[in-house]
Parts: structure tokens; sequence; C-alpha cells
């Protein structure tokens, strides 16, 4: 049986994401929040995930960023391994993370979003379980929307990344298709939502208000989609405007 240190230098842990630049991120929020909010309640997004995955001490954490990032991720995480993404689309993007990061010595790699502030770290243990003791091949959490908030493989297989309809409702079920065509053993784990429309901003603000642990999961996040709400910047939701001043004043 390998040794916990063995394990750790095996297992790689990652997050992919975007510099927090005006115009470039949340889009979809565009119709409700400026670009300068939507990229500050991206920023957060990522600070939060970052903070709570490189809490996961059974892996090596890395930051794997898009291209044009690099100042920003040099300056804001210089503590933090950095891998530029390369390739024309996410898909290339993703299998090239694992390309490279299998190059260094890694046999499990986990992939996850930048944006699902939801998921518990608890979701990384049985990722990388399902790799290294089920016998999956590859591993996936779904999300609501038919995509998935992280993915989990031991090999590079490109396969897996080839003429998908990225940013659409069929990712997950394609995917996992594709893993059978390819005769991969596929583990799933439990669903979670990311956060790109104004439905999904409401459902994270009422789990936050009833799930104090949520808060505690996502801290710069709550915070800033607490000063969203209280100063007008979002859409009224139901009593959100009193649960927003009335979580403050706690």
């Amino acid at each position: 049986m390998r040794s916990d240190a063995t394990r750790t230098r095996a297992r790689a842990l990652v997050v992919v994401a975007k510099a927090p630049l005006k115009g470039s991120v949340k889009t979809r929020l565009s119709p409700y929040l400026s670009p300068a909010d939507a990229a500050t309640l991206y920023e957060c997004l990522l600070a939060d995930i970052v903070a709570k995955l490189e809490k996961h001490k059974e892996s090596k954490f890395w930051l794997a960023f898009a291209a044009g990032g690099e100042d920003y991720f040099c300056q804001k995480y210089p503590a933090t391994r950095l891998l530029v993404q390369r390739g024309k689309d996410l898909g290339e993007r993703l299998h090239h993370v694992f390309v490279d990061l299998f190059r260094r010595g890694y046999s499990e790699i986990v992939i996850a979003d930048s944006d699902s502030p939801t998921v518990p770290l608890s979701s990384i243990d049985q990722a990388f379980t399902q790799l290294s003791e089920d016998g999956s091949d590859l591993v996936l959490g779904p999300s609501d929307d038919g995509g998935y908030y992280l993915i989990g493989l031991k090999r590079p297989t490109e396969r897996l990344f080839l003429d998908i309809r990225w940013s659409t409702d069929s990712v997950l079920a394609t995917t996992i298709e594709r893993a059978r065509e390819l005769a991969l053993t596929v583990g799933l784990l439990s669903p979670a939502y990311d956060i790109d429309v104004l439905e999904d901003l409401r459902r994270l603000w009422h789990d936050f208000m009833t799930a104090q642990d949520l808060r505690d999961l996502a801290p710069r996040t709550y915070d800033c989609l607490r000063h969203l709400i209280a100063n007008g910047s979002l859409p009224i939701f139901t009593n959100a405007v009193k649960e927003a001043q009335n979580a403050r004043s706690c």
C-alpha cells in the first residue's frame, strides 16, 4: 500500500479559471450586473474555490488559467502552482491540462471548475477514491445545467473532449456516451450547480440563507452577493433585500 506522501505526490487537483477581467467573465449576468460587478463576483467565486481546494491534503493543488491572465494570476496567487491553458476550445484546453500534468508524473488528476461554490471538499475525496479504489477510469461531477463541474482521469483520453457541444445541456450525456464507446468505467459524484444566470444567483442566495456551512464554505461569494443585493445592483429577489440587511447586522 502506498504511503500518504507517495499518494499525495501522485495526485493533482486543478482549478481551471480565467482572469476576472471586466466584460470577459459571467457575461450571461450582464443584463443584471455591470461588467465590473460581474468580474468582482467571479473573482470571489474563484478565490473561495481556490481557498477550499488548497485545503485538500492528499493532492498537489494547481491553478490552470486561460492565456492572457499571466499578470493577474502571478500577482494574485504567487505561491500557487500555475499552469497556462493551451488549446482553441474548452475541450482542447481540458485535454492539455491533463496531458501537461500527467507528463509531470501524476497518476490521478481531478479538474474542477471555478464557479460551483456549493461543492464540498468531501466530493474531491470521493473523486479520488473512485479513481484509486473503486475502479473508475473517469469521474464526473454532474452540473444541473447538463454539463459537469469536475472531471477526473488516470490517463490522458483525448477522445472524451472531441466534438462536444460545449456550453449546452448535452455535455455530460455526450461525455458519458463517449466513455462507453471507449470502454471506460464512469464514476459519478453528487450533482451541483454553477453560477451562470440570474436564477443561479437566486438559488445560491437561498442556499446561503438556509445553510451556515455554505456561507462558511464560500465566505467571499456570500459577502459579495449580499452587498450586490443590499445596494440594489441586482433585481430584487423575494425578501432578499431584508435578508441581506439582516445578515449584514449579524
